[in-house]
């Protein structure tokens, strides 16, 4: 429905959005919502195909977004996907990138908290981060993790088995940062950081 005035009157526009079972195979509600950005409108929603993807129950949804198009002045209906829409922007490396800031997962990662979250792994999980610009190189990575009995991140590029930036010894404890030496690399990358060992990561930055 749209209207000039938010008390209406209010006029039928069509269906914006099917339920997302349509998409996906798992129905319920979708609290789906519009917001735009440098010029382009986006319809943000949730969904339950990353549950099943798990094996798990439970109504477990997960936040999606893909682009809205325009008919002229009307709004064309929306197809849920699981590509999503691209990487609007790339991801500078010389600032605290919380490690939660992700674009994909092993199935065994989790994530904890509220607002500041912990990332937590065992031996083989893995997260990637997509496109990090290296504009100014890399000679050493801080990150802020903890281990029980202590633990290492490996960082790659390409792959959990790519080329190898370096790695990141975590000591057994609580938290803390701790800054290691890597390998150079420039322009805009893909990043793994493979987890060996089971640990807590919290942030991570590159000079």
């Amino acid at each position: 429905m749209t209207a000039d005035n938010p008390l209406g009157p209010y006029t039928y526009g069509g269906e914006l959005f099917k339920n997302q079972g349509v998409f996906f195979g798992y129905y319920g509600n979708n609290h789906h919502s519009i917001g735009e950005l440098n010029g382009n409108l986006y319809l943000f929603y949730h969904s339950r195909p990353v549950e099943g993807a798990m094996g798990i129950e439970g109504n477990y949804r997960s936040p999606q977004v893909d682009k809205i198009t325009m008919n002229g002045t009307s709004i064309n209906s929306v197809t849920g996907t699981m590509t999503g829409i691209s990487q609007l922007k790339t991801i500078s490396p010389y600032q605290k990138n919380q490690a939660e800031t992700m674009s994909n997962q092993s199935n065994d990662i989790s994530v904890t908290g509220l607002g500041d979250t912990i990332v937590s792994g065992k031996s083989g999980s893995w997260i990637k981060v997509s496109g990090v610009n290296f504009a100014k190189g890399s000679s050493q990575l801080t990150v802020r993790a903890s281990s029980v009995s202590g633990a290492a991140l490996k960082i790659c590029t390409g792959g959990t088995d790519g080329e190898v930036m370096g790695y990141a010894e975590i000591p057994a404890g609580g938290m803390s940062e701790i800054t290691v030496p890597v390998n150079s690399v420039s322009g805009t990358k893909d990043i793994y950081f493979v987890f060996s060992g089971s640990l807590d990561f919290d942030y991570w930055q590159f000079s």
